[in-house]
Parts: structure tokens; sequence; C-alpha cells
């Protein structure tokens, strides 16, 4: 969804970033308190537990400064359409594409994400009179 089509979702759409100490990262829903953990070929929400595999992701950076994200236990990364026809894409699992050549229909794009603020309103942290 966008940010716009996804108002309504509140924290759900929100998720926190726990570092592990094999230096991995999960993925912790901020509404549901549930991590996203790998699934056949595509993602879901489990209790969190810090030594699944399923739920530990390596980040790969790329040149742009976008990342790439890969799951620990399937060695797949993460993946979502760039071109859609609806408000939303699915989102699932492929193999990993390490470099951004479109002739040879390995194109990366499609594993690119960036990571930001949540979007949500907030007040200033001070102000100067």
């Amino acid at each position: 969804y966008t940010p716009f089509n996804s108002i309504e979702f509140g924290k759900a759409r929100q998720w926190r970033i726990l570092t592990r100490s094999n230096g991995k990262i999960s993925f912790q829903n901020v509404q549901t308190g549930t991590c996203m953990s790998a699934y056949k070929n595509g993602v879901i929400h489990l209790p969190c537990r810090e030594n699944n595999p399923s739920q530990l992701w390596n980040i790969n950076p790329f040149s742009n400064r976008a990342i790439q994200l890969q799951n620990e236990a399937t060695k797949t990364c993460l993946q979502t359409p760039v071109i859609r026809t609806k408000n939303f894409g699915s989102i699932f699992l492929a193999k990993c594409v390490t470099q951004q050549n479109p002739s040879s229909g390995n194109d990366n794009i499609s594993q690119q994400w960036v990571i930001t603020a949540p979007l949500t309103s907030t007040p200033p942290i001070f102000v100067i009179d």
C-alpha cells in the first residue's frame, strides 16, 4: 500500500528493527509485537524468537543507498513487483539478484528497499521563541 492508502492501518504499518547478538536483524511489528518470518516463498508474522533463522535478516547494501533484505534461513531475498496495477503489491521471497543488469533479465530493482522513519504525525522536539 502507498503511505496515503495505509493511513488507517495505524501502527500495523510500522516495524521495529531489532539488532540480534549474531549481527543479524529482525523486524518486529509495532502493533502486534510479532516478527516477520520467512515461510515458503513469502513472509508471515510469528511470535519473535531471537535465534529463529526464519526471522533473521541480512542487510546487503546497494551503491544507491537502498538495501536488499536476505533471509538467513532460506538465503532468499524480500521482493515486491515494481509495476503494480493496484494500490497494493505482493511481497514474496525470491532468489537474490546481486547486480542490476536489466539486459539479462536480472534487474534487482524489485529487491531494493529503503528504511525510513515511521510515517506518523509528531510534535516538534523543541520550539525556539
